[in-house]
């Protein structure tokens, strides 16, 4: 009897203390229920001024844009090959802009969306809509915003316009258009506040429109620059002059040029242009307003695009010192990984390459100019370098200025010898392959 009742109080002891338990794990589950919920009315009481309209805009949205826009932007950018940009300023043309580029999938495109030049005063469905079904077949989207060229608008009015992208359209965009952007250094201040509250927003992709070269300290900035908008087409030393930025990597900012009143369709012209262009717009439509109209041939560029990409890409070797200022003349082998010479030049240079195709790249010391590392690489400091080609690349060698050395340069004990300059160039004995002697001559 006393065992019987000994066992029934314990199992009310057990009872007790299950409960007791139990009953601690409902008040901790509660308590986190209410911090949840404190937390979500917090964040969803927090607001940011429109500097433009004065209505407020929930930070929740800011804060979701961070994490939830444009997963897949790298994809769709489609890494160095040449792409097309198209400003679409009416929706009329739309459905053409789809079908390109369903019947050109491997093209990237990115499409500038124009609403009122800006966004406007109200959101549009219509717009909403043009925008989910670009993206869905592929394409960046940005949003059209006027600068005034850093002087004729104020922060407030661009921000504003930006906030209300965001407002009108969140998590849809993937970037901003900068139109109106000045060329010269002295509005720096004014880009790089601009350009900041974008990102801050989420806008991961800026692109800038000066239609001309832009000032050395912009360039980073932004992600891609229009360096050309005129009629007819410019130069290859136009193009060559305007894109010369040696100490920002093409993988880093890529360039574009808007090509109105053109008459006509030059494959050649193109060929030329996508080693240094990552974006491209060319159009037969002429001013005030050569956006309105789809161009006539917009297809035939399309397709020898796509015969390009299959091909043949561009590979650029620039060299500069450790400020970021470039070094002409270092020499270049561009040979197969078995060591065989392809071609040899000299620093910077665009050597035409084969996709998918495997190469070895060298660059050479030259007197006080030492290889240090690879511009993308940091912890690479072997001049000799296998890259295998999938796009339009570019590798800048990184040099230190030191004196003539004996066994230093080359790191595999052979000598480099720094000989006189003759009147017409500096001659190197350079032992490149540890081993193998090769007399370059060296233009200064």
């Amino acid at each position: 009897m006393f065992y019987v009742i000994e066992s029934i109080h314990a199992d009310t002891i057990n009872m007790k203390k299950h409960n007791r338990y139990r009953s601690y794990w409902l008040i901790l589950i509660f308590s986190l229920i209410l911090i949840s919920s404190s937390l979500v009315i917090t964040l969803s009481s927090k607001t940011l001024t429109n500097t433009a309209t004065g209505t407020l805009v929930p930070t929740q949205i800011v804060s979701l844009h961070n994490t939830t826009r444009s997963t897949d932007l790298s994809a769709r950018l489609g890494g160095n090959a040449t792409g097309i940009y198209y400003p679409l300023y009416s929706l009329s043309e739309l459905p053409q802009v789809l079908a390109a580029k369903q019947a050109f999938p491997n093209v990237p495109f990115m499409v500038n969306i124009n609403p009122s030049s800006g966004p406007g005063s109200s959101a549009s469905a219509a717009w909403a809509t043009a925008i989910t079904q670009l993206k869905s077949a592929g394409a960046v989207v940005t949003g059209y915003v006027p600068t005034g060229y850093g002087t004729g608008r104020t922060i407030s009015n661009v921000e504003g316009m930006i906030s209300s992208y965001n407002q009108f359209y969140p998590n849809m965009l993937d970037g901003i258009m900068f139109d109106e952007v000045s060329g010269s250094c002295s509005e720096f201040s004014f880009y790089q506040t601009v350009s900041n509250y974008a990102r801050s927003l989420g806008y991961s992709y800026i692109r800038a429109n000066p239609g001309s070269s832009i000032c050395q300290t912009d360039v980073p900035l932004f992600n891609h620059i229009a360096i050309y908008e005129s009629a007819g087409y410019p130069s290859e030393s136009t193009l060559a002059s305007n894109t010369y930025y040696p100490q920002y990597s093409k993988s880093v900012v890529g360039f574009g040029a808007t090509v109105h009143t053109q008459p006509t369709y030059d494959p050649t012209w193109l060929h030329m242009a996508t080693k240094y262009l990552k974006w491209v717009y060319i159009t037969d439509q002429t001013e005030p307003n050569p956006y309105a109209v789809f161009p006539a041939y917009f297809n035939q560029y399309l397709t020898y695009l796509t015969i390009l990409q299959k091909h043949h890409h561009f590979l650029s070797v620039n060299a500069v010192d450790t400020d970021g200022r470039p070094i002409h003349g270092m020499g270049i082998w561009l040979e197969m990984p078995s060591g065989d010479i392809i071609k040899k030049a000299f620093t910077p240079h665009t050597f035409t390459v084969k996709s998918d195709a495997q190469y070895r790249v060298v660059l050479a010391n030259f007197r006080e100019h030492v290889f240090d590392h690879w511009q993308d690489q940091t912890n690479n400091t072997d001049r000799h370098r296998i890259i295998f080609i999938t796009g339009n690349t570019t590798l800048v060698g990184v040099y230190l200025e030191q004196s003539c050395h004996i066994n230093q340069i080359n790191k595999c004990n052979e000598s480099d010898f720094c000989l006189p300059w003759d009147g017409l160039a500096w001659h190197n004995k350079d032992q490149d392959h540890c081993g193998t002697n090769r007399t370059q001559y060296f233009h200064r």
